[in-house]
């Protein structure tokens, strides 16, 4: 069966039982050289290449991490996925004919960008580069059209709202909500974090504040074990070109088509026989509690305890000296008060990046 076939029945099915209802900052992950070229693909193409191996570091990179009012939140950003020897695939079988790829000018934030003349909003413009639509109004990237992606290692930038798509797909649990039962002392380890809703619908925290946003990660995405020094491929195209209409029942009919178009990313395991990369699931644990922010800056997903996490929340709400010792003497201070051994490391560093 041919990637995009497999491709659209994976998101037709998806759609069907979804019901009614920049390259700059800080990221985490394998280090970067400055050899890399960033590469941006837009609908109807189709791009492989292989992961790195487990030695190197997590090929998943968090960019434009921390949200400018709140950078523990560590919402929305683009993903980027390193990725080395990648080949563009023009193939009729999998609708990527009309690809075209374009090398960039300098002051394009990527190297290449990757088009299909025969999809809606791409065309390309002799001696000029390609003017491609997004939704957003056309603009012309200027570049010349090569034969194909001259460079051992990419950054593969994705954007939008297909960044949790991916990231939960490639993640160590991507399957699974960042949940935590109090009861128990327990996380799951999820990747992704939702906020509590009022009955309103409006996004809310655990004492009912509006928060301004839909979604975080309780951690940095990590890539999976298996997939570690796997070949790869990544198709991506337009929504409207990837479910089919006709498979869908009534509701979910009604909502796909009330929906603007958007990016549809699916990945494969081209070590496992072409195989489709779906999200990871852990489990535990069922009985859960909107999770407010205790991870730490690396996302291992740590928690400090409730008390401890109450000292740092309250020091940042009322402290005016934040240096490691005037930290480190208010936690001597209030030793009595804690119901353990106080992890002072972690409060002094939770504390400075709060400030």
């Amino acid at each position: 069966m041919a990637l995009r076939e497999q491709a659209r029945q994976s998101a037709t099915e998806s759609q069907n039982n979804s019901g009614s209802s920049g390259q700059s900052g800080d990221y985490d992950g394998i280090e970067l050289t400055g050899e890399e070229e960033w590469v941006k693909v837009h609908p109807g193409t189709l791009l492989t290449g292989t992961l790195p191996d487990e030695d190197e570091g997590n090929p998943l990179l968090k960019l434009n991490a921390f949200d400018d009012e709140a950078a523990e939140i560590n919402a929305e950003g683009n993903l980027g996925i390193v990725i080395d020897n990648p080949e563009v695939v023009i193939d009729e079988d999998e609708g990527t004919e009309g690809t075209v790829i374009l090398e960039t000018e300098d002051d394009d934030s990527s190297g290449y960008r990757i088009y299909n003349e025969d999809r809606e909003g791409a065309e390309l413009l002799d001696g000029v580069g390609v003017e491609f639509d997004a939704g957003q109004g056309a603009r012309i990237y200027r570049g010349e059209t090569v034969e194909s992606l001259d460079v051992d290692r990419i950054v593969l930038t994705v954007s939008g709202g297909a960044v949790q798509n991916m990231a939960k797909r490639f993640d160590v649990n991507g399957g699974d909500n960042a949940l935590y039962d109090y009861d128990e002392d327990q996380a799951n380890n999820g990747l992704i974090e939702y906020p509590l809703t009022d009955d309103d619908g409006n996004s809310v925290d655990v004492e009912g504040n509006p928060v301004n946003f839909s979604w975080r990660y309780a951690r940095a995405p990590e890539l999976r074990p298996d997939l570690y020094g796997q070949d790869i491929a990544i198709l991506m195209d337009w929504s409207s070109n990837m479910v089919d209409l006709d498979e869908l029942d009534e509701d979910a009919r009604e909502a796909f088509e009330a929906r603007d178009d958007s990016y549809y990313y699916t990945p494969f395991n081209m070590s496992e026989g072409g195989e489709e990369i779906t999200p990871r699931t852990g489990g535990e644990p069922e009985r859960v509690t909107y999770l407010e922010w205790r991870y730490d800056p690396e996302g291992s997903g740590d928690r400090i305890p409730e008390d401890q996490f109450e000292f740092v929340t309250g020091y940042v709400d009322e402290a005016d000296d934040f240096d490691e010792e005037s930290i480190r003497e208010a936690i001597e201070s209030n030793a009595d008060e804690f119901e353990s051994e106080p992890e002072e490391d972690r409060i002094v560093e939770m504390i400075q990046e709060r400030a």
